[in-house]
C-alpha cells in the first residue's frame, strides 16, 4: 500500500509575504484549496535518486586518469 498525506489547514493563515498577496505561501498545503470549498483539486509529486552506480563510476573515471570528472561525481555523493 503506498503512503497517503492527508493536508488540512486549521490554523490562521501566515501573514502576507509580497504585496497583493492575502498571505504567504510556506507550503504545498498554501496552494492546495481546502476540503470545505468543494473545488476539485490535485497535488502531484516525484522522487529523485541520485546515488546508484556512482562510486564505481567515480572508480571508472579514477581508472582512466579523469580526475575532473571524477570530482564531478564523487560531489554528487556527498
Amino acid at each position: 500500500m503506498s503512503p497517503c498525506l492527508i493536508v488540512t489547514s486549521d490554523s490562521t493563515p501566515p501573514p502576507a509575504s509580497k504585496p497583493g498577496r492575502q498571505r504567504a505561501l510556506r507550503s504545498l498545503a498554501d496552494v492546495i484549496a481546502p476540503r470545505e470549498t468543494g473545488l476539485p483539486d490535485h497535488i502531484g509529486g516525484f522522487a529523485v535518486t541520485s546515488g546508484i552506480g556512482l562510486k564505481e563510476l567515480c572508480d571508472r573515471f579514477r581508472d582512466e586518469h579523469d580526475e575532473d570528472n571524477a570530482i564531478m561525481a564523487e560531489a554528487i555523493l556527498v
